[in-house]
């Protein structure tokens, strides 16, 4: 799929040049989606399924419904322990944590990317919805945390998620530049893409054309023009101009 970044796009037409810090979202970005998968809609409904006695495929379908009712522009749709709580399942959340630890993975165009935009001396930062119980293993994966300057997680370090008012404008001063002189990189329409140009950031949505982004349904209505790149790679020849 080629980048789409059309001229009539306000949004693309003000990004800067040379951003002068890039943000970049962590699942689904940087790392692979698998672990979220298996947390979410295989290990989560395996234990109900378990506990409660009733099939696997019902016990799918009631979380998925769960899911969706919660909504991802909730706190607690991101939160383990609220689901634990919530289905009164009798399972330590770092247990399923460490269990499945092994299936983090970095997408194959990350490092590369993030090499060379360290090479060109880019301050980078990690910005995610994602808690720290999870953001503090992934980012250690294959030696990520190398590259940032930060890596905060919306939900545990500032209390809210993407979507909420203010947040990338908190990010911002704490960074010491205006939201105009960030570029936010990330994989969800929802939570990365709309939030970040509200607060007047510049935003490249990625997609990747994940099984999972479908699922929860969290793409651009259709004809809506947004600068669009199905690699990490693209970022490069956008900053190239």
């Amino acid at each position: 799929m080629a980048r789409q970044c059309l001229p009539s796009n306000p949004v693309f037409a003000q990004m800067p040049l040379s951003p002068k810090v890039i943000s970049f979202d962590l699942d689904g970005t940087l790392i692979d989606l698998d672990f979220d998968f298996h947390l979410w809609f295989q290990e989560l409904p395996r234990l109900y399924s378990e506990q409660n006695g009733v099939p696997l495929a019902q016990a799918k379908e009631l979380m998925r419904s769960e899911y969706d009712r919660i909504g991802m522009q909730r706190r607690e749709w991101y939160d383990l322990c609220f689901w634990i709580e919530h289905h009164k399942l009798k399972v330590d959340p770092q247990k399923i944590v460490s269990d499945l630890s092994h299936k983090i993975t970095v997408f194959p165009d990350a490092l590369p990317v993030l090499k060379a935009l360290r090479k060109e001396k880019r301050r980078m930062v990690v910005f995610s919805n994602t808690p720290k119980m999870f953001l503090d293993i992934k980012i250690k994966v294959d030696g990520l945390d190398g590259f940032f300057e930060r890596s905060i997680s919306v939900y545990s370090d500032y209390s809210k998620i993407k979507s909420h008012d203010g947040v990338f404008a908190r990010l911002a001063r704490e960074l010491g530049v205006e939201t105009c002189e960030i570029l936010h990189v990330g994989d969800s329409y929802k939570s990365d893409y709309l939030p970040a140009v509200k607060e007047g950031c510049s935003a490249i949505l990625l997609d990747r054309n994940l099984k999972y982004t479908k699922l929860l349904g969290d793409e651009p209505p259709l004809g809506e023009e947004v600068c669009r790149i199905a690699s990490l790679y693209e970022i490069e020849k956008l900053l190239a101009g």
